[in-house]
């Protein structure tokens, strides 16, 4: 299939498909749930930020910097299929579900009377190690690359108007 644009309004996060009905934006799909998505679209911010940044990089370059940035970040809510709506998320399941299975192991731990009744390096080491489940398994998470949700190009023409574009065609709506 040839390359295709999908052009979109956009108010707030969320995509406005002017009538029609959502759809995922994957492969067509009626939609399971929005999943917000950040975007960097660095030529709009460039646009946008033009006159005001050729004054800002005279007097100060970092304030110049912050303002070019703070329009190139942007976010949709992307409707989704079921199917595709979890893609990425296997991570954050399982740090969740490493998490669930310790305090599992604790409340078995005091239920067969091994936790101690006092203050004791055995209760500092669990408190430690359901901390460290959320910080490390988060940091972890953090490191790693996200994988693309959308198989599109994401643009803003405006601050209202946003262009999805597909190197393998659109997704018909179904």
């Amino acid at each position: 299939m040839p390359p295709a644009e999908l052009r979109l309004g956009l108010s707030g996060r969320a995509l406005d498909f002017s009538g029609a009905g959502p759809y995922c934006l994957v492969c067509g799909a009626k939609p399971f749930a929005h999943r917000t998505i950040p975007c960097r679209d660095t030529d709009y911010a460039l646009r946008k930020t033009r006159d005001l940044n050729s004054l800002l990089e005279w007097v100060n370059p970092a304030l110049a910097y912050f303002n070019w940035r703070r329009k190139a970040a942007f976010s949709i809510d992307a409707p989704l299929c079921f199917r595709h709506f979890w893609r990425g998320l296997l991570g954050e399941f399982l740090v969740i579900g490493v998490f669930v299975a310790a305090l599992v192991a604790v409340v078995v731990f005091w239920f067969k009377g091994r936790l101690s009744s006092g203050p004791s390096e055995t209760g500092f080491f669990l408190k430690a190690g359901l901390i460290g489940i959320f910080l490390v398994g988060s940091w972890l998470l953090s490191r790693r690359p996200g994988r693309p949700v959308l198989p599109c190009e994401i643009r803003r023409e405006s601050d209202t108007r946003v262009v999805l574009r597909y190197p393998d065609g659109l997704p018909t709506p179904h």
